[in-house]
């Protein structure tokens, strides 16, 4: 009884939502946290299907319910989702198997990502601002990993090759330049990955 009750107080303290599912999609355990706190009191008893409580003008599971989903398959599932009420959430779904390997029910994690979806649109308006200012920069730019492959490169650089951008991301200098030119440029990539800074390379 002592462990039950601390396993229901760390329940309950996730500031996620969590919650348990049977194959009936009745709540079996909830802690009503991570944004569904919005849930009325007189709503929240065990027992009840999670899609009325959620989306209570529905009357029916939802069509793309992840918890069935994971009854079916018996598999771990990770999807996002939007909850106007909320923004975007990212949905854990985990199977609990019984003694003969059966699964019996579902626990549900759910994860308010509204946060980081507005800082991955932060940072694509910011990529999409950067690559445009590249694009009209008259001077050849790439880059490339460690491996000397390139990762991205400007419309310069693009013409200077004669090859798309497609054509040169994944690829390394060896493969668009003749050899003895591509020794040169590959001795000074190793040289700026060992002492960083920058260097100019003049190719005959």
């Amino acid at each position: 009884m002592k462990n039950a009750s601390l396993l229901t107080k760390i329940f309950e303290q996730i500031p996620d939502f969590l919650a348990v599912i049977n194959r009936d999609l009745r709540i079996e355990m909830c802690n009503w946290r991570g944004g569904y706190e919005y849930v009325p009191e007189h709503l929240r008893r065990l027992g009840a299907h999670c899609y009325n409580l959620f989306y209570p003008d529905q009357g029916r599971p939802c069509n793309d319910c992840h918890v069935l989903e994971v009854f079916r398959s018996g598999k771990t599932l990770v999807r996002e989702k939007f909850n106007p009420r909320i923004g975007h959430v990212e949905v854990r779904c985990f199977p609990i198997f019984d003694r003969r390997g059966e699964v019996f029910l579902v626990a549900e994690q759910i994860c308010n990502i509204a946060e980081r979806k507005k800082m991955q649109m932060r940072l694509s308006q910011q990529y999409t601002y950067l690559k445009t200012l590249a694009d009209v920069i008259p001077v050849p730019m790439f880059s490339k990993d460690a491996a000397g492959r390139y990762l991205g490169c400007n419309k310069t650089f693009e013409q200077y090759l004669g090859c798309t951008r497609e054509e040169i991301v994944g690829k390394s200098v060896y493969d668009l330049a003749p050899k003895e030119m591509a020794d040169i440029y590959y001795a000074k990539d190793q040289e700026l990955f060992r002492q960083g800074g920058f260097s100019v390379t003049k190719v005959p």
